[in-house]
Formats: C-alpha cells, sequence, structure tokens
C-alpha cells in the first residue's frame, strides 16, 4: 500500500477546506448557504425536523448497492465533525474526474 506524503494531504487540506465554518458553535443558519453551494454535486433534502422544529437535512451522493452514512454535530457543541465533513464535500463537488 503507498503511504500519501504530508505535503500531498496539506495541499489538499489547504484547497478543499471550508473557511465559512470556523469556532465552536456551528448553527443551521451557518451550513445553509452551504447546502445551497452543494446543491449541483448532491441531492439536498429536508429529511425531517428536531423535536425543536429545526430542520434535518441529508447531502446524497452517487449510487451504487454500498451505502457509507455520514453524521456529524449529534451534540450542538460538537462541531469539529461537522467541518470535516464539510472539508470532504468540498472534494466531491471540486473532483473533475470521473470513475
Amino acid at each position: 500500500m503507498k503511504l500519501l506524503s504530508t505535503n500531498f494531504l496539506k495541499n489538499i487540506h489547504n484547497k478543499q477546506k471550508e473557511t465559512t465554518l470556523f469556532g465552536k458553535w456551528i448553527v443551521y443558519k451557518d451550513l445553509e448557504v452551504l447546502f445551497k453551494k452543494h446543491n449541483t454535486s448532491f441531492d439536498v433534502l429536508q429529511i425531517g425536523t428536531s423535536e425543536e422544529n429545526r430542520p434535518i437535512t441529508s447531502l446524497k451522493i452517487g449510487s451504487g448497492d454500498k451505502k457509507i452514512f455520514l453524521w456529524s454535530q449529534m451534540h450542538g457543541n460538537e462541531s469539529t465533525g461537522t467541518k470535516a465533513l464539510f472539508d470532504l464535500f468540498n472534494c466531491f463537488s471540486n473532483c473533475s474526474d470521473t470513475y
């Protein structure tokens, strides 16, 4: 297995990092713009509402038999996973390769 160099990973991170998300507190309003940003690459759907009547949104990409479910910010003050997911979403949206 070939390992990725740290320089390669740093370059990808610098190119794909979602710069609009920062700090500990990320709320739905912060994400609404990003849902619109990714709606050409992803199916963006409201799949429900929370107990506080806040939208629960799904971003779906690809097709096939294997499914991967990514979930973030189950607890409102744990935003690191959300930031990482939107970095990953940028990678998918900005990818010009087709497989």
